[in-house]
């Protein structure tokens, strides 16, 4: 399973081991909507893997947006994730 799919699907453990094994996935792999792995993480409310990336700011884009314009502030925003949204 990849990083996005895991994020996707809400799998904190696929996610995390694609972290830690960072040369098996494409961090910034975008789905038809715009959505990277980052973005779905906050969407689907992942704190502990957005902070992951937050620690590792060259395995993705932090200011990437999706089709609609959301970016990962605003779905970690939207999503109650107030720790998060002040680290981004």
């Amino acid at each position: 399973m990849s990083l996005f799919d895991s994020c996707e699907d809400d799998n904190s453990n696929g996610a995390t081991h694609a972290l830690i094994f960072p040369e098996e996935y494409e961090p910034d792999q975008v789905d038809g909507e715009g959505n990277t792995p980052l973005l779905s993480a906050c969407s689907n409310n992942m704190s502990d893997i957005v902070l992951e990336f937050l620690k590792h700011p060259e395995m993705c884009e932090l200011d990437q947006y999706d089709n609609e314009g959301n970016t990962a502030l605003i779905f970690a925003c939207a999503s109650g994730m107030s720790d998060v949204a002040l680290e981004l």
